[in-house]
């Protein structure tokens, strides 16, 4: 047995060249790493002699490549959310890096340590969740065919983080914001006002086409207006109506200035290129409003690392705006509810991260409710009760 490479490439795959009793054969593994790529080779050995001496094997086991194929297919089928099938796509392509053409009964035993190790020694590695995910896809894979328990039985989920997101606050935002303005990238603080401003999701906010929205404009300004989400995916409630702020207006308002013959299923926030002038500044041209905007991850590094906020995801800004929708006292679940396209208030509760000032509000209002009950019960005046329930305390 001898593994070698056709090409030399850090991409191109290893090759085995098998020989038995006069006979030879050679296969790729469809694997570039070579260690796993050797464990692939000895069990195509073992399959190549048995083959040469007569011995079926017992079941017919596709390569893991054709059962993810398969598995993805099935799904599309199923009709699966668009934003699902990207997960299953993504989980799939690094799973069929992992094992390529190997049969799907002859995984190593301890596959799911190795994913496990390899995803938390990526930098930055990656979150719990994200590892569940992968490997939810290799045992839905798997289970088609009958080979999960061998691999799999016993395993358990990686414990998600106890807290996911948290909201910025006030100064943060303003730091964010600033940061945005003197992006190069032409369409980064429209889309963190918006958000920040609407709740909305990502997708749904990239997604958004002239005809969702319904505004009223004076002078070229949005005077006030509705936005109509598009269907996200997550469930019926997520197709809602944002009435827009003031601070989402102006920045809709500005944007779409740039764009004075958008059709009415254009995107509002179209696929485009930049250039830059001797100036130093940016220009967007080839804009092609059949498209939207695919994302603005290099351009928000920058910014958020810019104002201090490192850690921050385009996601917390939903949580920020459903945190301070919650603790205001004026907005009712229900509202909340519909808002922010969630199916429960259970929901809501994960997206609501409340920090130490609206806590000591909610001490103070207590104390003087209790302060004023004194009063109303003694006779007593307000400064003298205060005195008294200090020294009860």
């Amino acid at each position: 047995m001898k593994l070698y490479k056709r090409r030399e490439s850090r991409d191109a795959p290893w090759w085995v060249s098998l020989s038995h009793e006069g006979q030879r054969r050679r296969k790729s593994t469809g694997l570039t790493n070579k260690k796993l790529a050797l464990d692939v080779a000895e069990l195509m050995k073992v399959a190549f002699v048995k083959e040469v001496n007569g011995i079926a094997p017992p079941t017919d086991f596709p390569p893991f490549q054709k059962a993810a194929e398969k598995f993805l297919l099935a799904k599309e089928n199923e009709g699966r959310a668009a934003s699902t099938m990207r997960s299953y796509r993504n989980s799939v392509s690094k799973l069929v890096q992992r094992f390529g053409a190997m049969p799907v009964d002859q995984l190593p035993t301890d596959c799911l340590d190795q994913i496990v190790a390899d995803r938390k020694s990526q930098d930055p590695p990656l979150g719990n969740s994200i590892i569940n995910l992968e490997i939810g896809v290799l045992q839905m894979i798997l289970q088609r065919h009958k080979c999960w328990s061998r691999i799999g039985e016993g395993s358990k989920k990686l414990r998600p983080a106890a807290t996911r997101g948290y909201a910025i606050s006030r100064e943060e935002e303003d730091r964010l914001l600033a940061a945005c303005r003197e992006s190069q990238c032409p369409a980064l603080f429209a889309l963190v006002t918006i958000w920040l401003e609407t709740g909305m999701r990502s997708n749904e906010l990239r997604s958004l086409k002239l005809g969702d929205l319904e505004a009223v404009r004076a002078d070229g300004q949005l005077e006030h207006g509705t936005i109509v989400t598009v269907q996200s995916g997550k469930s019926d409630a997520a197709r809602r109506r944002i009435p827009l702020s003031h601070k989402a207006r102006a920045a809709l308002t500005e944007w779409l200035a740039k764009f004075p013959n958008i059709p009415d299923d254009g995107y509002i926030f179209p696929a485009y290129r930049t250039s830059t002038c001797s100036s130093g500044a940016v220009v967007m041209h080839t804009v092609d409003h059949s498209k939207y905007f695919s994302a603005p991850w290099p351009a928000w590094r920058k910014a958020r690392s810019k104002a201090g906020l490192d850690s921050l995801r385009i996601h917390d800004l939903r949580h920020t705006r459903i945190t301070r929708a919650t603790i205001n006292p004026t907005i009712s679940q229900a509202t909340i509810i519909d808002l922010y396209g969630h199916s429960n208030i259970s929901q809501t509760a994960r997206y609501t991260h409340i920090g130490d000032d609206p806590k000591l509000a909610a001490v103070a209002s207590m104390d003087d409710a209790e302060q004023a009950a004194l009063v109303e019960k003694s006779g007593t005046p307000r400064s003298q009760a205060s005195v008294t329930l200090d020294s009860i305390h």
